[in-house]
């Protein structure tokens, strides 16, 4: 199982030295296990990382230009590249489906509950009835906005401050992004500070 370097490796005196280059030469064509099957399944699953890191930059490069060429004021929100863009996109569709922001909120399962029972009104979690892929587009935006943009991250900050969980507040900031989504949509500007609710 050993090559006959490894086998110098593992049995040599105490008097002997080891090479440094003899070193890197073990560890260049070694992955340190000692099971032949185990050693083909890791090189197959780099092999499959590798296949998958291809096909992923060709579908970059072919979202790139479709997105530059359709909708590129979604790219200058903060916290949103051609991967979120395209994805918003495909999910929202027509935005002129949606009249009024709050509609598209609906669409995406982002609304809040309401219980009411007589004259009293309790406000619950939100409902996820709407398309499960536009929530994950906008909760990684959210997560990604409080990186980018400073008013994005005021924003959940004024949220976690009010008492809100941390899930709570990127709730809160996902919908602020989606109705910036829907006004960059609805007028093809471009992304400012001033552009929010």
């Amino acid at each position: 199982m050993h090559s006959q370097k490894q086998k110098r490796l593992f049995f040599y005196s105490s008097r002997q030295k080891l090479s440094l280059t003899l070193l890197r030469e073990i560890a260049k064509t070694s992955i340190g296990v000692a099971f032949k099957e185990t050693e083909t399944i890791i090189f197959q699953l780099v092999n499959e990382l590798r296949i998958i890191k291809q096909k992923d930059d060709e579908l970059n490069s072919l979202l790139e230009p479709l997105i530059d060429e359709t909708y590129p004021n979604l790219i200058t929100i903060p916290g949103i590249g051609y991967r979120l863009a395209g994805l918003l996109i495909g999910e929202i569709g027509d935005i002129s489906q949606f009249p009024t922001p709050d509609k598209l909120i609906k669409f995406a399962g982002l609304d809040v509950r309401i219980y009411q029972s007589g004259t009293v009104e309790k406000r619950g979690g939100v409902r996820k009835r709407g398309s499960p892929l536009l929530r994950y587009a906008l909760f990684q935006a959210a997560e990604k906005s409080r990186i980018h943009s400073t008013e994005l991250a005021e924003y959940y900050s004024k949220k976690k401050n009010e008492g809100k969980h941390a899930i709570c507040a990127l709730t809160h900031t996902a919908r602020k992004i989606l109705r910036i989504v829907w006004a960059l949509l609805k007028t093809g500007q471009n992304y400012t500070s001033n552009i929010s609710d």
